[in-house]
């Protein structure tokens, strides 16, 4: 049985001799609410939601232990509706971090903060923290210009190891303590100095940064969407309700002609470093393959549906190993302003 189904066996033990009526009525007017309320699309993410909730309770929680503890807190509660209703409080939060929904009601640019991070892959350990600061604010227990700060110095700290292509390991040791190391007091300075007092946990520096963007092979990894999407936006461009295929300039396995401009080793070294990605749809991607770079600027340019695409093709006439150095450059320093913490 999964945490969920002892959960709710647990909820329902408290009515059993009660007549069948009762819990049923209690059945459809409080569970079943909150139990279809997990339900998106054709995607269940209720068993899901126990794990970080039970860390709110005991941060020391492990998944083994989550439905034990939970049951331990509900052992004095003989009323099965004020469990759900305890059960509900985080949902929202939840589901707005999971799905990208508003659920929470929050302003508009404390939601966005939030769904930028979901975005950005942000794993489910930071949840936990995440779901006190967003009850919080929609409480007014953080101002949301706090919460907001909280939330980019977060992105900062996660793209940056991202990129740098850290393992989210550790991370878990950071954010399940996060809300009591800030006694509550979450604001960007609370937030940085916490995260810095784990020795162990890398933050990388703008040096370190900077490298990672301009030489680290980054086609593949998870982070590589988000930062495509990011500079798309960055440009006022339009934001296709698709999650960007990545495009090689210089392609994976490129035709001939290619190796008049790039030398094999050149090849292997900078064919997957985000200066020589692009977002496509996966079609566009399909249909210009390995072609030499003039019949691919020209579909950039004039059929692509992410702006940054369009204006590579309409500004880079030739792409070359100088060319790619250059947007190399101009990358770095726009991932240094956007994420700099």
């Amino acid at each position: 049985m999964t945490t969920g189904d002892l959960v709710r066996n647990e909820i329902f033990s408290r009515v059993a001799a009660q007549q069948l009526t009762a819990i049923e009525d209690i059945d459809q007017r409080s569970w079943q609410p909150f139990y279809r309320k997990f339900q998106v699309g054709d995607k269940s993410l209720f068993d899901a939601f126990f794990f970080p909730f039970g860390l709110i309770q005991d941060p020391n929680l492990k998944k083994s232990e989550v439905f034990a503890k939970l049951r331990d807190k509900w052992r004095e509660t003989g009323d099965p509706e004020i469990i759900i209703r305890q059960l509900a409080e985080y949902q929202n939060a939840f589901l707005d971090l999971a799905t990208g929904s508003n659920h929470q009601g929050l302003p508009g640019d404390v939601a966005r903060a939030f769904e930028r991070l979901r975005r950005a892959s942000t794993p489910i350990s930071t949840y936990p923290f995440l779901m006190r600061v967003s009850n919080a604010i929609r409480d007014g227990v953080i101002s949301h210009e706090d919460g907001i700060g909280a939330l980019q110095v977060i992105e900062s700290f996660l793209v940056r190891r991202s990129a740098a292509g850290h393992e989210p390991t550790g991370l878990h040791a950071v954010f399940k303590r996060l809300w009591a190391d800030t006694e509550g007091a979450v604001n960007a300075l609370s937030v940085t100095e916490s995260i810095r007092r784990h020795r162990t946990v890398v933050w990388p520096d703008n040096d370190d940064f900077r490298e990672a963007i301009e030489t680290r092979p980054m086609y593949g990894s998870a982070i590589t969407p988000y930062l495509l999407a990011e500079w798309n936006r960055q440009l006022g461009g339009d934001q296709p309700n698709l999650t960007p295929w990545i495009e090689h300039v210089l392609p994976d396995h490129p035709e001939p002609s290619w190796f008049d401009v790039f030398t094999r080793d050149e090849h292997e070294q900078v064919k997957d470093r985000l200066a020589n990605l692009l977002p496509l749809s996966s079609e566009m991607n399909r249909e210009i393959g390995n072609k030499p770079y003039a019949a691919k600027r020209q579909r950039y340019r004039d059929d692509s549906g992410f702006k940054a695409t369009r204006k590579f093709g309409e500004e880079v006439e030739t792409w070359t190993p100088v060319a790619l150095k250059e947007r190399s450059r101009t990358l770095s320093e726009w991932a240094l302003a956007r994420w700099p913490y």
